[in-house]
């Protein structure tokens, strides 16, 4: 990982590129005006030129800190747009498969299947009733491909996908004896499995069957849950405002299990996780990528198998995003950037400031316009209607440069806390919508 300073950032910002340009070009005309008052108004220059001085450095020192709020304001939008996104992948995953572990310890207490399990024999009817059992079930929580039931000689007795004939085989791994033999309520596995021989990795809950009204252990039974379909549909509702990014789901191994966009990034290579940088910039494929690392915060004290949610965006492609305020009432955004303190003292300071120096630029037009009324033939006089006229448009220029800026970088800052209440609001909807699963 490689760590960028804030003002390596600014070349991918065009917004604010544009705007220290413009700043440029308005420093190079307070020089020519400064130079011309001199030269053509050496009496007025003595007391004109120093105040010309000071307005001008209060200005070339908030363009400074304008300039450093625009990329901070930037960084911070984006970065909070893509820790939304990660987080919300992997906390709307691990919501499901806290209702999964629900799941197994009922079906694992299903009076139908600890009776089947127990029968020393099972004839043709009875192997029909209890998938007829299993379906029902599925088709009530299409979350599962595949459910199996073995006895606790680690023998298939019975399974939901007819396709996989895995039926009287024995299936032995570490899992099924651990699920066997442990204390715990249920083990949760993403690995290869014997219980679904063609795919590479499953994901399966699994747990033992007591015998009704017994304390013996009469066979197992496992959940294989539909790990790729869900996370097609969390995708899809991440991805209505494709910005470029990729958004994965790693393990412990920081290996992606899931991808949004695979041809960016593939299932099975291993990425460099950055967790605790705002402006960590990994190296992929070539290309420069700002990345996030979050964790999940779990629900109800479970936090599945560690795994977490991260995103890339190609450097290139991360500030593209342009805020305004276009669709929000006119009135109310006159009542937000009187509550700018409240969004970001930075934005507020700039605001004040700006008024300020252009009060005191005000002025000294005022006063040098007094002064020039009777000049009585005197040339210098003239010459000093035509430097303060200059001083007036420069004064426009810079407060219409100013005012779209800090209007620009409220918009920004605005939009990053809409992001955020937006992402908040979907992660809650999304989290309690899990009913119908």
């Amino acid at each position: 990982m490689v760590t960028y300073k804030k003002n390596d950032f600014l070349g991918y910002m065009s917004e604010v590129q544009k705007c220290k340009n413009s700043i440029s070009m308005l420093n190079d005309q307070w020089e020519n005006i400064k130079l011309q008052c001199e030269i053509n108004c050496p009496n007025q220059s003595k007391s004109l030129l120093p105040m010309m001085t000071n307005i001008q450095n209060n200005f070339i020192d908030l363009q400074q800190k304008l300039i450093d709020t625009l990329v901070t304001e930037a960084l911070n939008k984006m970065s909070q747009k893509i820790i939304s996104k990660a987080q919300v992948a992997i906390d709307i995953l691990i919501r499901n498969l806290y209702e999964r572990t629900a799941d197994v310890g009922f079906l694992a207490t299903d009076d139908d299947i600890r009776s089947f399990v127990s029968f020393k024999e099972r004839s043709k009817s009875d192997e029909e009733y209890i998938i007829k059992r299993l379906q029902e079930y599925v088709a009530k929580y299409s979350v599962y491909e595949e459910i199996v039931i073995l006895d606790k000689s680690y023998k298939v007795i019975a399974n939901l996908d007819q396709s996989n004939e895995i039926k009287g085989k024995i299936l032995y791994n570490e899992t099924l004896e651990k699920t066997l033999y442990s204390n715990e309520s249920f083990i949760e596995t993403f690995d290869e499995s014997p219980l679904q021989p063609d795919k590479k990795k499953s994901h399966i809950f699994s747990r033992k069957i007591f015998a009704e009204n017994s304390e013996e252990v009469v066979g197992i039974l496992c959940l294989c849950f539909r790990f790729e379909n869900e996370m097609k549909q969390i995708f899809k509702n991440l991805s209505t405002d494709y910005d470029g990014s990729v958004i994965m789901i790693v393990d412990n191994d920081n290996i992606v299990i899931a991808s949004n966009d695979e041809n960016q990034v593939p299932v099975g290579i291993k990425v460099e996780l950055v967790e605790n940088s705002n402006s960590g910039i990994v190296y992929y494929r070539g290309l420069a990528y700002i990345a996030k690392t979050v964790k999940t915060q779990g629900y109800q004290d479970y936090y599945g198998l560690g795994w977490r949610g991260h995103i890339m965006i190609p450097i290139h492609l991360a500030f593209r995003d342009k805020s305004d305020l276009s669709e929000i009432d006119s009135e109310i955004t006159a009542g937000l950037m009187n509550e700018a303190d409240s969004f970001s003292g930075a934005l507020n300071e700039i605001i004040d400031k700006t008024q300020e120096i252009n009060n005191t630029l005000k002025r000294i037009v005022y006063n040098g316009q007094i002064l020039s009324k009777d000049d009585n033939g005197n040339d210098e006089y003239s010459k000093l209607k035509c430097i303060l006229d200059k001083i007036g448009k420069i004064g426009i220029s810079t407060s219409h440069l100013f005012r779209k800026s800090v209007q620009n970088l409220f918009a920004t800052v605005v939009s990053t806390s809409l992001v955020d209440a937006g992402f908040t609001a979907s992660l809650c909807i999304n989290i309690m919508d899990r009913k119908s699963l």
